[in-house]
């Protein structure tokens, strides 16, 4: 199965502006993080705009390639979305806007998209407004979470080697754990998590993080984990072991 790291940005103060009348306006606004888990789909491209179908729009609009994502900046209110495979932008790969209910968008919010599910059918979309622990500077840590994007999976439990106790158990499809915060001081090299079949407890597969002490002393800012959030995304089908 596949693993993926997600970094989520611990603040966000984004401000969109325009021009109306000679007078600029600024007005609060937000960030939503895409992320493509759609199994055997091509970059994924978006439209929050229901913008008319021009090549030269498509040819310059992020294209998030699977277990990758883009953060956008969106104004506050009502969301309108749509993803489209690049190869093919006539047929609507997931919309939002079929939703009885739009998410509605809070100044300075912070939001993630997961796309999700199997090409060609099941795709799916997980929208979550999330809430980023806070990292004192006196104390040096790293917020974690995990998410299970593998269709066909198995619920998962999510230990750290060599731990007797799971840190999250029965993770199913689409289930996504809380954020929990891990030391990243000097004596701590790598944490490597293992995902296992909650039923019979075989490891499906690890993720490492390493490099945690990176970056101690005067120099902690380099550290690429510490005073951050990231998610643990399992994705791929069963049986299809790689990683990222």
């Amino acid at each position: 199965m596949k693993y993926i790291l997600i970094k989520l940005g611990t603040c966000f103060l984004l401000f969109f502006t325009s021009c109306k009348k000679d007078i600029l306006e600024i007005q609060d606004a937000c960030a939503v993080n895409v992320i493509n888990a759609v199994v055997g789909a091509d970059p994924i491209i978006t439209d929050f705009d229901n913008l008319p179908f021009i090549d030269s729009f498509f040819a310059y609009t992020p294209k998030i390639s699977y277990g990758s994502r883009v953060i956008f900046s969106r104004p506050v209110g009502e969301i309108s979305f749509k993803a489209y495979q690049f190869a093919d932008t006539t047929n609507v790969l997931y919309s939002l806007d079929e939703l009885s209910k739009k998410p509605d968008l809070k100044p300075q919010g912070i939001y993630s998209l997961f796309l999700c599910g199997e090409i060609p059918t099941a795709v799916e979309g997980i929208f979550i407004e999330d809430e980023l622990p806070s990292h004192s500077n006196t104390d040096s840590t790293v917020g974690i979470r995990f998410i299970n994007l593998s269709p066909g999976s198995p619920s998962v439990n999510v230990f750290l080697a060599g731990a007797g106790e799971p840190e999250f158990s029965m993770l199913n499809y689409k289930g996504i754990t809380e954020f929990k915060n891990y030391a990243t001081t000097s004596a701590i090299a790598e944490y490597v998590f293992e995902f296992r079949d909650a039923n019979t407890q075989e490891v499906l597969a690890t993720y490492t993080l390493s490099g945690i002490n990176y970056g101690t002393g005067t120099d902690q800012n380099i550290n690429p984990y510490r005073f951050k959030n990231y998610t643990i995304m399992l994705g791929g089908l069963p049986g299809a072991q790689s990683a990222y």
